[in-house]
């Protein structure tokens, strides 16, 4: 009986577990590894303010579809993206007046037009339908930069 049980103990642990694309084992004289490639099942967990994905792998994409560099004072990113409610529009200068922000849908409606008033500009995106939008940002009128946003449930 007492040989039964070790037996019985090691069937039941299990390691993480993933579907993955590809992966495999190496070695060498320093030990072994095994390795995945391309996780592709994670769990999301979502509401207005934020997404979080539980898994080992995450795609973190960041889009910038066009940019001007004759602005050295002004960088721009988008966070967080893809997201399920907000993105914030941060500029790492100090942002100048008649700087404004258009949010446009996939086939170039404007959405949204606002004036950005500060360094770090939450723009909600909660009643909108999940799809890819284009977020443009001009500054008296001439194109500054425009990133691709991805909007999930």
């Amino acid at each position: 009986m007492i040989l039964l049980l070790p037996g019985l103990w090691g069937t039941c642990m299990f390691a993480q577990q993933a579907v993955a694309s590809a992966g495999g084992n190496g070695g060498g004289s320093g030990g072994k590894t095994s390795f995945t490639v391309g996780q592709t099942a994670w769990v999301p967990v979502t509401n207005e303010d934020f997404t979080v994905s539980a898994g080992v792998q995450h795609a973190y994409e960041v889009f910038v579809i066009s940019d001007t560099r004759d602005l050295p004072d002004l960088s721009m990113s988008v966070y967080p993206n893809p997201s399920a409610g907000r993105i914030t529009l941060h500029t790492g200068g100090t942002v100048k007046p008649a700087t404004v922000y258009q949010l446009f849908d996939g086939v170039g409606n404007l959405l949204e037009q606002q004036e950005i008033s500060s360094s770090d500009m939450v723009i909600s995106l909660g009643k909108l339908p999940a799809a890819t939008y284009i977020l443009r940002v001009l500054q008296a009128e001439k194109e500054i930069k425009v990133f691709k946003i991805i909007k999930n449930q």
